[in-house]
């Protein structure tokens, strides 16, 4: 899906460009003067979030030669106010800006951990969600104006978040096949006790993030489709090694939104 959304940003980009170049070198095209955004303007965003992680910790976690774990995506939301700012530069097709915004999001997973044998098994699904606020400082797009009512756009900027609340939900079971056995626990965390929960397992959570938003979209007058990935730097956990002292594993956020918005 990232990959996608890479070669999506880049054909559009390319296909403009390449729109520009054969409408200036023939004489026989007539242009159309299109309607440039001008001015600054406030917008709404709100939609669905597709979360989970990424980093090289993940597999090495859940992958071993008893285990055999699997992240899955887990469902949040996000609602986000802003404005943009034109920069002015007057190239045709073009309207670039700078924006900043400000919400609320969410980040978390689903993991699914296994390990069997001849004589035993066992599984376990965790369900985990943070609720934050998120701000970024800083974005940098532009629209590919194609007519008076639609734009292409295309945006990348920074963002900040910090968790305030959240839970998670673990659903053990296991079973001894040698005496016919098997017996299942279901565990729910709020935000402060996984936290702590962690903390007695010589892990600590990280509740906030930094990272990047890559998106686009379309827009229709004042109406937006947008599509934006979240991939965060900062690690989501630290262990703690024999010294006493904390690491960071390699898994970050890794968050995919689906938003509707309006501006005015």
């Amino acid at each position: 899906m990232k990959k996608a959304i890479l070669i999506v940003c880049l054909f559009v980009l390319g296909a403009t460009t390449q729109a520009q170049i054969i409408s200036s070198s023939s004489k026989k095209v007539t242009t159309t003067k299109t309607k440039r955004v001008t001015s600054s303007n406030k917008f709404i965003r709100v939609g669905f979030a597709s979360m989970s992680v990424s980093g090289d910790d993940v597999n090495a976690y859940l992958k071993s030669e008893t285990y055999n774990g699997e992240v899955k995506n887990k469902l949040g939301y996000n609602f986000t106010f802003g404005f943009r700012n034109p920069i002015n530069i007057d190239i045709n097709m073009f309207n670039p800006y700078w924006s900043m915004e400000f919400g609320l999001g969410s980040r978390g997973l689903k993991f699914e951990d296994k390990a069997e044998d001849e004589y035993f098994s066992y599984s376990q699904d965790v369900s985990v969600i943070a609720y934050n606020l998120q701000i970024s400082p800083i974005t940098i797009g532009t629209d590919f104006i194609l007519t008076n009512e639609i734009r292409l756009d295309v945006h990348f900027g920074l963002y900040l978040s910090l968790d305030f609340a959240g839970k998670a939900k673990a659903e053990t079971k296991e079973e001894d096949k040698y005496y016919d056995d098997s017996w299942k626990d279901d565990d729910d965390f709020s935000f402060s006790e996984g936290k702590d929960w962690l903390k007695d397992s010589d892990h600590k959570y990280i509740p906030y993030d930094i990272g990047t938003n890559l998106g686009f979209g379309i827009w229709y007058n004042n109406f937006n489709f947008d599509i934006t990935l979240q991939n965060g730097f900062v690690d989501i956990i630290k262990s703690q090694d024999r010294h006493g002292d904390y690491e960071g594993l390699n898994v970050h956020t890794s968050t995919i939104l689906f938003r509707v918005g309006y501006s005015f």
